[in-house]
């Protein structure tokens, strides 16, 4: 009996894979190199295998999101420079027609520096033009790890705000400022706002679309920026300004003022605490510890007014707060006064918490993510295994406990009318527990990294003002009846800090 074995025959075939060619166009709204190269960020495009790019020639005024002549849409890549002061930043966008729908939109600033050698700024918002044009290459090769499965389809549009066009709200202009807006350029804001559309997870496009966003922008004193932005989706209009942006800070705000619009919004407000490089460390009675590099110092955000500030040490110094006191941690341990900054030696008794005072013996044995809190008659634990644990205060009774999906960088209890717990988790998440049986209330997510910090306060200003040192600065009356909010903070690696409503 013979039997039959079909073989089945494999040919080596070479890759069907064609491979992706680029035309590349540069287009600099500054109209001065400040050493950048943009054959630099063709070669970097050209030396990944599967790729080619060469740099093409397009009319100096054209329209920025146009293809050339000739060029199909699907092959065609624009880099653009924009410059607003000392800022530079850097967008590398695809489109999907030639009607100016974004398909792609990468971004990298540069801080224009005067220095001896190019090694000796580093990476990030301080680093050269040409390292950051290499960099934005980077992130277009590997743009598809980043990409969400999908995106609504906005259409933008930027306008000056004229002075006497202010919402029904009564909002004044500010300090009667409308002197630049006729020298506003509205093809960098363009590209810029597109870019910032891109980032908080819109599909930007200049072809009419059921949801449509305007951007209106004005220049005062020419240092600042105020932007009002509607949102229309079918017949409902959401509407936010904010005022007085920091000049060279018009990209990132208008991503959180995008994210703010969404409807799956992750923050009701924001502010920026001075500068990329600051970190707030604590908060307490409407001020702001703020650490950056080795110096440290106490704000008003509501104001924008310096209380005091340290001189720089030899290291980052570490701090520790406790309620209503500031714990400076060194050789000898100080006690800092939230106003003046003045110091004075710290007992050791001084040191200990009414959570270890009083809470019951924990049951378990795991290292913790920071100490226990109290609440409500419970006692919150949280350790590194990822692990939350409820305990009764008065027995030391376990009452639940869960296990999160992924590490968690710090918690903190929320004493609203009915308390909460809100996690923040390494996935850039801040979610709010239930006290009483820490089921899911309501999730938070960020498209920037957050820092490992919670705060909460029943009152925390909505509008942040840029620093100031004087008294005699005319600012005050721009403060008056500033709104305020209860809220959870936290803050990301960008210097921005966002306060979150607690559920009801």
């Amino acid at each position: 009996m013979s039997i039959l074995i079909p073989i089945l025959l494999i040919y080596s075939q070479p890759s069907l894979m064609a491979e992706q060619s680029w035309k590349v166009s540069y287009r600099d709204f500054a109209g001065k190199s400040d050493g950048e190269n943009p054959s630099q960020f063709v070669a970097s495009i050209d030396a990944l295998e599967g790729y080619s790019a060469s740099l093409i020639n397009d009319a100096v005024n054209a329209d920025w999101k146009v293809p050339p002549k000739n060029v199909a849409p699907e092959e065609w890549l624009r880099l653009v420079k924009v410059k607003i002061g000392a800022q530079c930043d850097f967008f590398a966008f695809t489109f999907d027609d030639s009607s100016g729908t974004v398909a792609y939109a990468g971004h990298r600033p540069s801080k224009v520096r005067i220095v001896l050698y190019w090694f000796s700024v580093p990476p990030g918002r301080a680093q050269l033009p040409q390292n950051a044009i290499r960099e934005c290459a980077t992130d277009f090769l590997f743009r598809g790890d980043l990409e969400p499965l999908r995106r609504t389809r906005v259409q933008v549009k930027i306008e000056p705000w004229l002075k006497g066009t202010e919402s029904e709200g009564g909002e004044d202009n500010l300090l009667g400022g409308n002197a630049s807006t006729e020298q506003l350029k509205i093809a960098p804001m363009e590209a810029i706002a597109y870019g910032a559309a891109f980032k908080a997870g819109w599909q930007p496009t200049s072809t009419a679309q059921t949801d449509r966003v305007t951007i209106e922008i004005r220049q005062d004193f020419s240092v600042f920026f105020s932007i009002r932005v509607r949102l229309v989706t079918g017949e409902k209009e959401t509407e936010v300004i904010k005022k007085r942006i920091p000049y060279e800070q018009l990209y990132p705000n208008l991503v959180r003022l995008f994210m703010q619009l969404r409807e799956d919004a992750s923050f009701t407000a924001f502010g920026f605490l001075e500068s990329h490089e600051a970190r707030m460390i604590g908060w307490h009675d409407g001020m702001a510890l703020v650490s950056e590099g080795t110096t440290s110092r106490v704000m008003v955000p509501a104001t924008g007014k310096k209380l005091w500030e340290t001189a720089p040490s030899l290291k980052p110094v570490e701090y520790e707060i406790l309620a209503d006191q500031i714990i400076r941690r060194g050789q000898n341990d100080s006690l800092i006064d939230w106003m003046t900054g003045e110091a004075t030696p710290s007992k050791t008794e001084e040191k200990s918490s009414k959570v270890n005072e009083n809470n019951p013996k924990r049951l378990t044995t795991e290292p913790l993510v920071g100490g226990p809190e109290l609440g409500d008659g419970v006692l919150v634990t949280v350790t590194k295994e990822n692990r939350i644990t409820l305990q009764n205060c008065a027995s030391g009774d376990l009452l639940k406990t869960i296990t999160w999906p992924t590490w968690i960088l710090a918690f903190k209890i929320v004493p609203v009318e009915k308390p909460l717990l809100a996690i923040l988790d390494l996935r850039n998440r801040v979610t709010f527990l239930s006290l009483s049986d820490l089921s899911v209330l309501k999730e938070h997510s960020f498209a920037t990294k957050l820092l490992p910090k919670l705060w909460y306060s029943p009152k925390v200003p909505t509008n942040w003002q840029p620093p100031r040192e004087k008294d005699e600065d005319d600012f005050e009356s721009l403060v008056d009846g500033q709104e305020s909010m209860s809220a959870v903070l936290c803050h990301d690696d960008e210097g921005f800090v966002y306060m979150l409503s607690p559920p009801d």
